[in-house]
């Protein structure tokens, strides 16, 4: 970051990469006259061409007075990047004002270009105005589309270097916000899923991608979608090009187990899952159809009653045990009472859990002890 006097130094490391270029990318807070350039030797004022940008390598040692000065105002344009299914976009994704219809990343390194945040934000400060013949380019998942205008909405299509004025996104005078784009499904898990006797039933289980690069201990922000089977066993998931982690969810109440692809059982979890990619470059595919075969568990039946031994309706019990690659106690069956009090825990592998009830009328009980016993 820039201090109060406009001066900056950062180490750089050349372990990784033999030589850089400087990005001067104005934040919201930053003086109109501030503008997004890219650091040239000999032009105070900089460039937006990635290519014309100075490299700077090792060999030549440090380098003091890399340098802007910049005096007319720019204009900012800000908006979010969405998934198909409307959750913010929290991988790797890039936004570029491009100085033509092609590929910015590929093609010409001409424009802007700024990261998305975490929380699915994108925002350019510093551009400059007056430019009716800029593209509004998205790079996602190794995929990069054109912005496409219909209407007063905007449509992520595969990049087409043939879309013409309605790609072109025109910056003129004053900030433009609230530019919120959505990718579309551009890659698809699919099939049936079975137990030992045929297809399953509705709902009864679901298939749940979850992003491949993390772990155990934060798969569950990584769901990238879920599919709960037809009265047929079919599900179907609609995602993004990239690599996934796929779990067939038992939702509580059927007998099947819960596991991974591919024939993974649930206890060796995330980090024992093979790892499914959808692409279209080299042997990748956009879709892929996996069919498994789910086997049947074990199950705990039993009744929740008061002191009186009336029956309870509408507690919730939980199936519990240590998760082996967090060391967590985690939950994984769940299910409520009905009006007999009645409860059934099915689909468990074979093995040792605690049973815990909870009402919110007679609090928590954990069988035979409590939490910490």
């Amino acid at each position: 970051m820039v201090g109060a006097n406009g001066a900056f130094s950062f180490n750089a490391d050349f372990s990784t990469t033999s030589s850089y270029r400087v990005v001067f990318r104005p934040m919201a807070t930053a003086p109109r006259t501030s503008l997004w350039r890219l650091f040239k030797d000999g032009a105070p004022e900089g460039v937006t061409q990635f290519g014309q940008g100075t490299c700077i390598n090792q060999a030549g040692g440090s380098r003091n007075n890399i340098n802007l000065a910049t005096s007319v105002e720019g204009v900012g344009v800000s908006g979010t990047l969405s998934t198909s299914s409307g959750s913010p976009v929290t991988t790797t994704a890039g936004i570029a004002l491009a100085a033509s219809n092609l590929n910015y990343w590929t093609q010409t390194g001409n424009g802007y270009i700024v990261r998305v945040s975490e929380n699915g934000i994108w925002d350019f400060s510093g551009i400059d105005k007056n430019q009716p013949n800029l593209f509004l380019q998205v790079s996602a998942g190794s995929v990069v589309y054109s912005v496409k205008k219909t209407g007063n909405t905007y449509e992520l299509i595969p990049h087409d270097s043939a879309c013409g004025d309605a790609c072109k996104f025109p910056i003129g005078t004053t900030d433009i916000s609230s530019i919120n784009l959505k990718l579309p499904v551009t890659g698809m898990i699919s099939g049936t899923i079975s137990g030992p006797n045929g297809p399953v039933g509705q709902s009864q289980v679901c298939a749940v991608a979850y992003k491949d690069g993390g772990s155990a201990m934060n798969m569950y922000s990584l769901e990238a979608g879920r599919s709960c089977t037809n009265a047929s066993g079919e599900y179907s998931l609609g995602l993004t090009y990239s690599s996934y982690r796929l779990q067939f969810q038992n939702n509580g109440s059927a007998p099947f187990k819960s596991e991974w692809f591919d024939n993974v059982s649930n206890t060796s979890g995330y980090s024992g899952a093979t790892v499914i990619t959808l692409g279209i470059t080299g042997n990748l595919t956009a879709t892929r159809t996996i069919n498994p075969v789910i086997e049947e568990g074990k199950y705990i039946r039993g009744r929740i009653t008061d002191s009186d031994g009336q029956n309870i309706s509408g507690a919730s019990v939980s199936a519990m045990l240590v998760n082996p690659e967090t060391s967590m106690t985690i939950g994984v069956g769940g299910t409520t009472t009905g009006s007999d009090g009645a409860y059934t825990l099915a689909g468990l592998e074979a093995g040792s859990y605690m049973l815990m009830a909870s009402h919110p009328d007679y609090g928590m009980l954990f069988l035979g002890g409590s939490r910490e016993n």
